[in-house]
């Protein structure tokens, strides 16, 4: 009869590895869920107070935001020299006596950050760095 013992612990060692990989993308999915599900809330709260223009005018005038804390991520960024760090915006924000409310700096500089974004303003780099998107230096926003 043949030893089958290092076949089961191949296999099993690839189960793990496997599993680790789903662990991961589970994780992944996780934080995609957290973040659009504040997002949502984010926009749930703005159109029960009626302020549905967030960022009016932005995409076509640059240089004319229509929130200060827009002005105030975008400032940051140019004066750290193209890019800055949601730590950087948060401190940035901090020292302006930029008033959050109730909500959390992070997650509202965050969520203005994937606003921006999707209006094609800024763009992550990764790692949490962020900086205008380059079609819009040229268009005089940095």
């Amino acid at each position: 009869m043949r030893d089958i013992r290092d076949d089961l612990k191949e296999r099993l060692a690839a189960i793990d590895t496997e599993a680790d990989k789903l662990k991961a993308q589970l994780n992944s999915l996780t934080q995609k869920r957290l973040s659009l599900q504040a997002l949502l809330e984010e926009e749930e709260a703005r159109f029960a107070k009626g302020d549905q223009n967030l960022f009016a005018g932005a995409p076509d005038e640059p240089g004319k935001y229509a929130t200060p804390l827009s002005k105030i991520i975008l400032g940051k960024i140019k004066y750290n020299g193209g890019s800055a760090t949601l730590e950087d915006l948060k401190r940035a924000a901090e020292s302006a006596a930029y008033d959050f409310g109730e909500k959390q700096p992070g997650r509202s500089i965050h969520f203005a950050l994937i606003g921006m974004a999707q209006n094609g303003l800024v763009e992550n780099l990764g790692d949490g760095v962020w900086r205008i998107k380059e079609g819009r230096r040229a268009n005089g926003i940095q």
